[in-house]
């Protein structure tokens, strides 16, 4: 994954950033409020990160591009609000939301996104989460959570840091609670066949049976399995109603598209009021001329594309509603343990059954249940050590990678994030997200670039700088970096003198002023490629 283009504003003012190459790039002034991190928050939010942007900065009135190359591939991004187009080649797509960027990044193999336990529910990590294994932004940095904290926290990320390297962090008390009951409950029925076939040896005659439910912890564990497995059908219920009725309004827009389609090619549509044959399409953030024929095309693509998408999101949706109504019928069925041996006292007056038989059946249904514990058991500790071995292995290159930039340092990570009340003094915080970043990079083994704004934060020292900076430079990949230089490091031109540095200088730009008419005529050129109409 290779940034090559960004570029963010609307038909008055503007600005692109062409000039980024693979290796390390840095992006320097000398002095602060030069728009350095207004073009990081632009890249990472036009590819659907979570907005960050200064409370003074009207990002409803912009337009956010990116070009990134992903294989040998381009993709250009424009986004508007919470809707997206995507460009690549001849083919677009438009998305009116960041999780319809998300399924697309994932169906289309851009980036691997795990698939994480959240709420009791597997789930397709969100970008804001994803995009945190290698960027840091200027804001919000606080080294004993995830920056974009909310919804999602260091535990999620470090899930999802897991799931990459294939341990799948779950909760299995459900299911083991569930197989444990089944046992405790297989055991049960074979007591009461045993005691069924001992009277019906001795022939005598029972006229009532009586089994108190008494075990409160079992009925604790019923009470709470039933209430979760309701609880996480009705959110699957409901997802599925929002994704068909999504599908259907898809659907029925796809349908009027082409019967304007038809339309257009049997006769001349026309507006009756104003006289223009021009034919537009219009979502809450793009505008389309649908008289261009290619244009009308690739929306009629796009839609047909999200479309696949939610059946694909109904499916796997109906395949967990199914696998769960089960689980709750079953449950349902063999509880509360009154019930059944009332209905098991009256199977045995009403019904001839051979219980030597049926006590073999459930002897073979014990053994399954038990190797089936066994078995997830077994994947659980398995799943732990190498969890276990994952976040040591990960700790210890963070330190050994603290070491080089401080050998005298005193700091020692003994996790991946700080306590709540720990405070870093000086340049440890940005210290502890470069060893953090470049760890997680050895780890994981990652095609994306790093990207840190104000990588200097803290006032790191020259010594510590150019350890980083050698260090960036050996990993091979493209770094995109911002730093505000002291009035006597950009006299003496501070990094003029380190090879293998594309230095981008913005030391020219406006206070707090961007944007310019300047890149009007290359910005609109951009948004034309997106066939955007701006009334």
């Amino acid at each position: 994954m290779i940034v090559k283009k960004i570029g963010f504003g609307n038909f008055q003012e503007s600005f692109v950033e062409d000039r980024l190459k693979e290796g390390v790039n840095i992006i320097f002034s000398d002095d602060n409020n030069k728009g350095k991190t207004l073009l990081f928050q632009a890249l990472m939010f036009s590819i659907g990160n979570t907005p960050i942007f200064p409370e003074n900065f009207k990002k409803e009135d912009y337009y956010f591009y990116s070009k990134i190359d992903f294989n040998g591939e381009e993709y250009k991004f424009l986004r508007k609000n919470d809707s997206f187009i995507v460009r690549k080649n001849d083919e677009l797509f438009l998305f009116e939301s960041v999780s319809g960027l998300k399924h697309f990044f994932k169906k289309q193999g851009l980036l691997d996104i795990p698939i994480i336990e959240k709420d009791g529910r597997d789930k397709l990590a969100d970008l804001e989460i994803f995009y945190e294994l290698f960027f840091i932004g200027q804001d919000n940095r606080n080294p004993s959570n995830i920056i974009n904290k909310g919804y999602y926290n260091k535990n999620d990320f470090i899930n999802m840091i897991m799931a990459l390297k294939g341990y799948k962090v779950v909760n299995n008390k459900l299911d083991m609670l569930e197989i444990k009951n089944k046992i405790d409950e297989i055991n049960d029925k074979i007591k009461e066949n045993k005691k069924y076939l001992k009277l019906r040896k001795e022939n005598k005659k029972i006229s009532s049976y009586l089994d108190n439910f008494s075990d409160s912890e079992e009925f604790n564990d019923f009470r709470y399995m039933s209430r979760k497995y309701n609880e996480r059908l009705g959110a699957y219920k409901r997802e599925r109603n929002r994704e068909e009725n999504r599908k259907e309004k898809l659907k029925e827009l796809l349908r009027e598209l082409r019967s304007l389609n038809i339309e257009m090619k049997t006769g001349n549509i026309y507006c009756v009021e104003c006289g223009s044959d021009k034919i537009s399409f219009k979502n809450h953030d793009f505008h389309f001329e649908l008289s261009n024929a290619e244009v009308r095309n690739q929306i009629l693509s796009s839609i047909e594309f999200q479309i696949a998408i939610s059946e694909d999101e109904i499916n796997e949706l109906e395949i967990k509603i199914n696998i769960l109504q089960g689980k709750l019928k079953e449950l349902l069925i063999n509880t509360p343990v009154e019930l059944k041996s009332i209905l098991l006292y009256s199977e045995y007056f009403e019904q001839d059954i051979d219980y030597d038989k049926k006590i073999m059946d459930l002897k073979e249904e014990l053994n399954i249940l038990k190797k089936s514990k066994e078995t997830i058991e077994s994947e659980q500790n398995s799943s732990k050590e190498g969890i276990k071995l994952t976040k040591k292995e990960l700790i210890e290159r963070m330190n050994r990678y603290y070491k080089k930039i401080d050998s005298s340092g005193t700091l020692i990570f003994d996790n991946l994030f700080t306590k709540k009340d720990t405070t870093f003094s000086g340049s440890d915080k940005q210290v502890y997200y470069f060893c953090r970043l470049l760890a997680l990079n050895d780890l994981l083994n990652h095609p994306y670039p790093i990207i840190i704004d104000s990588f200097r934060e803290g006032e790191i020292s020259t010594a510590k700088e150019e350890i980083m900076l050698a260090y960036f430079k050996k990993i091979n990949k493209q770094v995109i970096l911002s730093s505000t230089l002291k009035v006597q490091e950009y006299v003496v031109d501070k990094y003029n003198n380190i090879d293998h540095i594309n230095l981008l200088d913005y030391s020219s730009h406006k206070d707090s002023k961007i944007l310019s008419s300047n890149f009007s005529i290359q910005f609109n050129k951009i948004l034309k490629e997106f066939n955007i109409n701006i009334e």
